[in-house]
Parts: C-alpha cells; structure tokens; sequence
C-alpha cells in the first residue's frame, strides 16, 4: 500500500468511494451532487489549495482516502485543519490504522504549514468503529465533546 497525495486520476475511484459511504452513513437523506465532489476534488489537486486530500492505493486501486481542509474560526483570524472524510473499504480495513496514520501525520504537517494552530478531528456518520475515537487520543488527540444529530 503507497499513501500519497490525490491527483486527478484518482478521481473516479474516489467519487466511488464517497459516493458509497454517504449513502450508508446518516448523510445519506442528503442527497449526492457530483458537480459539488469534483469540484472538491479539483481543489484538493491544486498546489497551495486549503483542502487537503491523500489517498491509499494498493496496485492501482484506491482503497482510502484522507480528506481535510483549513478555515479560521468563527471568532479569529487565526485557523484551524478539519477533516471532511476520513475512509478505508471494509474489504480492506487491515490497512486502515497504518493507513489513516500515516495521511494523519501528513494532514498536521500540512496544516502546521498553512498555519493552523489546531487539528480537529471527528466522526458524525454513524458508521465510526468504537476504535476510530482511541486511535486519535493515542495519537496525542483530546476528546473535548460530542456531537448530537437530529433529522427534521
């Protein structure tokens, strides 16, 4: 498996990905708008760009992806890195940990660049593994909240 920074090329098997994941998650009343995934996925591509985007390609296939990006604050000028997704196939989850640490690392590397004084991380699908949430404290994350959801 070869973790590296998404390029055009990839953009169909991601969009797969994406696709597959809100309609099995609690996004999936959302509906799905290709127009809007391209072009997120344009923007990752571009160099300098404040979305973020990695993937895990095993002999070609995308098998997870890694995708954030940089705001500020509502109340500052300062900023902050978020993820958007944060994905593996189930057929291939035994490379997610490896997989999701190694774009982790490289997510805070590019937000410290672009300036952000913090990572924050999360899950809000309903799909996470109870897992998911130990991963990140053991990789120096603080559990600072929840996250509540209710569809009307």
């Amino acid at each position: 498996m070869i973790i590296r920074p998404y390029e055009n090329k990839d953009l169909n098997q991601c969009e797969a990905i994406a696709r597959g994941f809100q309609e099995s998650s609690l996004f999936n009343v959302s509906g799905w708008d290709p127009d809007k995934f391209n072009y997120l996925a344009s923007q990752a591509a571009v160099p300098g760009s404040d979305v973020f985007a990695w993937v895990a390609d095993l002999d070609g296939v995308i098998i997870g992806a890694f995708v954030g990006y940089i705001t500020e604050y509502y109340f500052s000028k300062e900023s902050l890195a978020e993820d958007l997704i944060v994905i593996f196939l189930p057929e291939h989850r035994k490379y997610a940990y490896e997989g999701i640490e190694k774009m982790l690392l490289e997510f805070e590397a590019w937000a410290k660049e672009k300036g952000a004084v913090e990572v924050c991380m999360g899950a809000s699908t309903g799909l996470k593994s109870n897992n998911y949430k130990s991963f990140l404290i053991d990789n120096g994350y603080q559990d600072v909240g929840f996250l509540t959801k209710k569809r009307i």
